[in-house]
């Protein structure tokens, strides 16, 4: 481990490759030294071209539909949603251009951004509870609502908006994979040596899978303790309640889902840690 990072708190964050990078830029910037384990490499879905070109078919025919609101939920959905289109030609914006687009979080306003598109609605919490309280103030009874999302979202967001009296239809435009190849297993050996003071993860799916990895690599053991020795950082109550089934503590939920928000909580907590400390 370099000096430098024996002189900075140490945060690891778990998140798909196409994130670090960009998780590295924030965590540094904020004093920090970072460490980026990617759970997952994240796959686009081809098969989800041909459900696209029928929801937002021109031609009118028995399955033909028009769509009231497209919701993203996640930079990456708006990533792979346009690249699947883009690779049969197809422009992504035209077919948005008489729906109402909705996207949880600033990560992905700023991709529909980056494609000349705005978001219409963003909900105040970035979580699914968040975009169902936002549904249902806008009112989307009556109306079709189209998920452009990853193959691991939960089916409990599709029946709460339907119980809101939309028609909902559901695509996975990408899914995660774990990462099972010899640059995973040195990342476990990186990781442990690397001892963060501060492990963060941003959905349940991404600690059990972490766990899982760990196990099928023979490392759970010194992950568990390194876990233990650490403070975890969860996003969402539901993440926490998936770490604590584990046996481990959840010192920080941050009040968003967002990278600036992590970065917050633990530096008030560590503010919180030193006074404690000079006042004993």
């Amino acid at each position: 481990m370099s000096q430098e990072a024996k002189e900075r708190k140490r945060v690891a964050i778990f998140r798909p490759e196409g994130a670090i990078e960009r998780t590295r830029k924030a965590v540094e910037q904020a004093g920090f030294a970072f460490f980026g384990f990617p759970v997952f490499k994240l796959v686009a879905k081809k098969e989800a071209l041909p459900e696209i070109k029928n929801i937002f078919s021109a031609s009118p025919s028995p399955v033909a539909k028009a769509v009231d609101f497209v919701v993203f939920t996640s930079a990456n959905g708006v990533r792979f949603a346009f690249e699947i289109c883009e690779s049969e030609g197809l422009d992504l914006r035209d077919l948005l251009s008489s729906a109402h687009i909705v996207a949880i979080g600033p990560a992905t306003v700023q991709e529909l951004k980056k494609r000349g598109l705005s978001a219409d609605f963003v909900p105040q919490e970035f979580s699914s509870r968040g975009l169902v309280r936002l549904l249902a103030s806008v009112g989307v009874k009556g109306k079709k609502v189209l998920l452009l999302r990853s193959s691991a979202g939960s089916s409990s967001l599709r029946m709460q908006i339907e119980e809101l009296g939309a028609s909902v239809e559901d695509i996975a435009v990408y899914e995660p994979v774990l990462r099972e190849d010899a640059d995973a297993k040195r990342d476990f050996e990186r990781l442990i040596e690397f001892e963060p003071e501060f492990a963060v993860f941003t959905s349940s799916l991404t600690f059990k899978s972490f766990l899982k990895l760990s196990r099928a690599f023979g490392v759970e053991s010194d992950v568990l303790s390194m876990l233990n020795a650490a403070k975890i950082v969860a996003i969402g109550e539901p993440t926490a309640s998936a770490v604590r089934d584990a046996g481990l503590e959840v010192s920080i939920i941050p009040e968003k889902s967002t990278i600036e928000s992590i970065l917050e909580a633990i530096k008030r907590y560590v503010e919180s840690s030193r006074k404690d400390e000079n006042e004993r």
